[in-house]
């Protein structure tokens, strides 16, 4: 992924590979050109698949969404409250 980790993916008894690349890099990916290379080989078989197979480059392109945070607390904040050491309840709402 983008020139750095090589990651493993096992294949299901149904010969299909999963792989999300977000969970693996551990982080959120930046806005932007991201790129996958796949190479397969079949380690079962080395004697009919001796060489590995490149598959072309996959490219994948991360876009920004907008999203608004909404807060809201009980008891309101004003000039007049809440008061110290009153319990005060914050409420955030993230909408994409």
């Amino acid at each position: 992924m983008d020139g750095g980790a090589i990651v493993t993916v096992p294949l299901s008894l149904q010969a299909v590979a999963q792989f999300d690349p977000q969970t693996v890099a551990g982080f959120s990916w930046t806005v932007g050109l991201h790129t996958m290379d796949a190479t397969f080989r079949d380690t079962n078989s080395p004697h009919v698949y001796s060489d590995a197979t490149l598959v072309p480059t996959y490219n994948q392109t991360v876009t920004q969404n907008s999203v608004t945070l909404t807060l809201a607390s009980t008891p309101a904040v004003d000039n007049f409250g809440p008061i110290y050491g009153q319990p005060l309840t914050v409420t955030a709402t993230l909408t994409p």
